[in-house]
């Protein structure tokens, strides 16, 4: 496809507040040339451009006609470019482009039109939709598959199911998580293979328009990552080792899982293993089939970082264990599960564990005795855990699934397996729901915002 591009020359507008004009600036800035061109590689995206007058800070502000409008960050380059967000894809979008220097503002206008979402695509549907009610998230960024390709496909969509953002991953990779760049100038996603296993794991950091920025070598690499604000990157890695049977001496390899951390200067460090606290012993899970090969001991699927105590949390599906581990040590602080405290419950699969806070933890799991799935909250005191509130367990989840607390105390559900995205209120009442439509592509992580600018 080549670029669109709209272009648009208007005379210099004069912001004087109300106040006499300084007759040091009666000789105005030239007016400033705007040019706004559609990404070839990067779904949705237009990006901004323009040449400011020297010593200008500029932004932009946009909007799609139909209820969405944002502004975007500042920058004070004379070559200003700035990518306009959030706008459905296949939409009209109208944009205005500022530079202001010393109380004077120069601006331009215009409007352009982003790219449709491809027909491969999987549709996502919201057939619940409260706004009253709802948090004031307005989009989720998330992945999720085309079963058929089979392919990833990063997207990030608004309240009423529609894709502001797209981006395709690798043929025949895995690649669960996606989140924004701390720098706020992309996203990172993991990556790992399904024909060359996980040796070849990769985390890859592209901007809004598609275009490549770094890849992350992230050997062993699996599942979930996290970005640390000195800029370090960790990530669940698996750790294979040989166990040999005493009576029969038959060797077979049992993949535990590590913490691995990555500096930004490229050297890693290996925070805690499982070999190092745990012993290996079967379980539910260890002798199911296993895209690893060999006993799929511990099956690490979700790492949090806490900054607040420099802790991360743990989620070990297999042997249905959740971790609290020191940072600086790589100790075990606290195990909740059935290897753990003596008041935790039995639980199957948990994933994406969240501490609240130092009494509440809240993940998705599978339950143990109903097979069900959904999210569940605990509080937390010596003797362990015990149930505070749940949601959903009426079906059962293969993998993954995800429980997040929104910032107006709902919570939102990810059932991955199920392709199915709600939001709960605290009573219970669901107040958005989506999902992946007929085909029931499954999701991976998915992340609620407010604007791509902040």
């Amino acid at each position: 496809m080549s670029d669109r591009r709209a272009t648009a020359l208007l005379s210099l507008v004069w912001i004087s507040g109300g106040c006499q004009a300084n007759p040091a600036h009666e000789t105005a800035p030239e007016p400033i040339t705007c040019t706004a061109t559609v990404s070839e590689t990067g779904g949705a995206v237009v990006t901004l451009s323009w040449s400011a007058p020297e010593g200008s800070t500029s932004w932009a502000h946009l909007h799609d006609g139909a209820g969405y409008e944002d502004t975007t960050w500042t920058v004070q380059d004379r070559d200003v470019s700035l990518p306009l967000l959030g706008a459905p894809a296949g939409s009209r979008v109208g944009w205005t482009g500022y530079s202001e220097v010393d109380g004077r503002v120069s601006i331009c206008t215009g409007e352009t039109v982003t790219n449709e979402v491809p027909e491969d695509f999987p549709v996502f549907t919201v057939d619940i939709d409260q706004p009253a009610q709802e948090s004031n998230a307005r989009f989720l960024l998330g992945a999720y598959y085309n079963l058929l390709a089979p392919m990833p496909y990063f997207v990030v969509l608004n309240r009423r199911g529609e894709v502001v953002w797209y981006a395709r991953g690798e043929p025949r990779t895995l690649s669960p998580d996606i989140q924004f760049s701390r720098d706020g100038n992309g996203v990172l996603y993991n990556q790992f293979s399904w024909t060359e296993g996980l040796s070849a794991s990769k985390i890859q950091r592209i901007a809004y328009d598609g275009t490549p920025l770094e890849t992350i070598d992230t050997p062993n690499g699996h599942h979930m990552f996290a970005q640390l604000p000195d800029g370090v990157i960790s990530y669940n890695a698996g750790d294979a080792r040989d166990i040999t049977d005493p009576e029969t001496g038959a060797t077979e390899v049992w993949h535990g899982d590590a913490i691995v951390e990555r500096a930004p200067d490229g050297t890693t460090r290996t925070v805690y293993s499982t070999w190092d606290w745990m012993t290996p012993a079967p379980n539910a899970h260890t002798d199911e089939v296993s895209i690893y090969g060999g006993v799929d001991w511990t099956h690490g699927n979700a790492l949090k970082y806490n900054e607040t105590d420099q802790s991360y949390v743990l989620s070990l599906a297999n042997p249905g264990d959740v971790l609290k581990i020191d940072r600086a040590t790589g100790a075990p602080i606290v195990l909740w599960g059935m290897d753990g405290l003596p008041a935790t419950p039995a639980f199957d699969y948990p994933h994406d564990p969240t501490l609240l806070d130092s009494t509440h933890l809240l993940m998705f799991m599978t339950d143990a005795e109903s097979t069900y799935s959904g999210a569940i909250e605990y509080t937390i005191d010596e003797q362990g855990l015990h149930e505070r509130w749940r949601s959903g367990f009426t079906a059962h989840s293969d993998y993954l699934g995800q429980a997040t607390r929104l910032e107006n105390g709902d919570t939102f559900v990810n059932y991955a397996a199920l392709g199915t995205l709600e939001e709960v209120a605290p009573d219970g009442t669901v107040v958005w729901h989506g999902t992946t439509g007929e085909d029931g592509s499954p999701t991976g992580q998915f992340r609620l915002f407010q604007s791509f600018y902040r």
